[in-house]
């Protein structure tokens, strides 16, 4: 008998351990950073989707009003992502640590995605600005010579020779 203890004692017990403790760490702190790679891709695919959207300066005038309620689902979209990656940074504790400590700022490019959200479709708005400082906090990789979404449509950009 007391081998029977000694074996559950040196063996089991500890593996039983182990075994919880690689449950919470999944489920606390890899799945949800798991979720944030998902919601970053997420992003860039929205993105570059609105990259090729014409901005507010080039309708005319009188279409404006439409072309911006047109835009509507498309900001719903952005804004549910920008809230995502805010509730992200602020609720799930462990993972938000270990995804800032990669070098990714969930907080601040939830509040860009916001801003992109808001100014769709706007006169006010700075697409250039703010998805370059989107792919700063989200570590997407872009030159600063050469537009980084859609080198056909460059926008306000034009490659240098």
């Amino acid at each position: 008998m007391p081998e029977i203890l000694s074996h559950l004692i040196w063996v089991v017990f500890p593996s039983g351990i182990f075994a919880v403790f690689a449950w919470v760490g999944t489920q606390f702190v890899f799945k949800p950073v798991r979720e944030f790679f998902d919601t970053r891709v997420k992003v860039r695919q929205r993105t570059l989707l609105i990259w090729d959207i014409p901005e507010v300066h080039s309708i005319e005038p009188s279409e404006r009003l439409q072309y911006y309620a047109s835009l509507g689902p498309t900001r719903d979209a952005l804004a549910e992502l920008g809230v995502q990656l805010v509730s992200f940074d602020q609720s799930e504790t462990m993972a938000s640590w270990f995804v800032r400590k990669l070098g990714f700022k969930p907080a601040a490019a939830g509040i860009v995605i916001r801003t992109i959200a808001q100014q769709l479709g706007t006169t006010s708005e700075d697409r250039d600005a703010n998805f370059r400082r989107l792919d700063t906090a989200l570590k997407f990789k872009f030159d600063a010579n050469w537009p980084f979404y859609n080198p056909y449509n460059p926008g306000p950009h034009k490659k240098k020779s």
